[in-house]
């Protein structure tokens, strides 16, 4: 009751206490907010880290499926003069029709 008669005159005192204390409440969060971006970090860190383990793991397979079919090309080629026929590629085919 006496602070809804009186709360006018209180109006300059609660804004400058909401002055003084803003500082405060934003200092005390400090340490929060530290530690939540240093633990979005880590997992950040931690998830490129797995990302980059499967990406290698993926280059390495593509590596060797591309060796394994630059080798059957190499074969093909070969086996190709053998028989003394043309390289039809499948540009070649597809351009005649």
């Amino acid at each position: 009751m006496f602070f809804d008669r009186h709360e006018h005159r209180l109006q300059g005192l609660r804004s400058t206490l909401g002055t003084l204390v803003t500082p405060i409440v934003y200092l005390a969060d400090v340490p929060n907010e530290f530690f939540s971006w240093s633990s979005e970090l880590l997992i950040s860190h931690a998830k490129l880290l797995e990302q980059n383990k499967h990406l290698k793991k993926e280059q390495f397979l593509l590596k060797a499926k591309l060796q394994k079919f630059q080798g059957l090309q190499a074969e093909n080629s070969r086996l190709r003069n053998l028989l003394g026929t043309e390289n039809k590629t499948f540009e070649n085919v597809y351009s005649l029709k």
